[in-house]
């Protein structure tokens, strides 16, 4: 019975197969340029509003939004990164439904 099931054999050292690599370049792209625009909001945030109006409640939880925001770009950067290192035994989808489930 073995005899009939194929086997497979990893990929050399350093590279990885285009199937693998796919799901974690869709997650990427999009993860890392809507966090980016989080950068120039926070600092518009901060450019145009006054003293009172930085000690409003809307205001801190504007600024505490921002950051989880941010927080969540870069779990999302770090996790694609540590798949494209270890394709084989990191499942990213998995890992960042459970980030996205836990940050939200």
């Amino acid at each position: 019975m073995s005899a009939n099931l194929a086997t497979w054999s990893p990929p050399p050292p350093g590279t990885n197969f285009i199937a693998i690599l796919q799901p974690m370049i869709t997650f990427l792209l999009p993860g890392t340029i809507l966090s980016s625009f989080l950068i120039p909001i926070l600092i518009a945030i901060f450019a145009f509003s006054t003293p009172h109006s930085r000690r409003q409640p809307v205001f801190v939880l504007n600024v505490l939004g921002i950051l989880i925001g941010l927080l969540q770009g870069a779990l999302l950067i770090y996790l694609s990164v540590c798949s494209f290192l270890e394709a084989s035994q990191v499942r990213l989808t998995e890992t960042l439904r459970g980030t996205f489930y836990i940050i939200a």
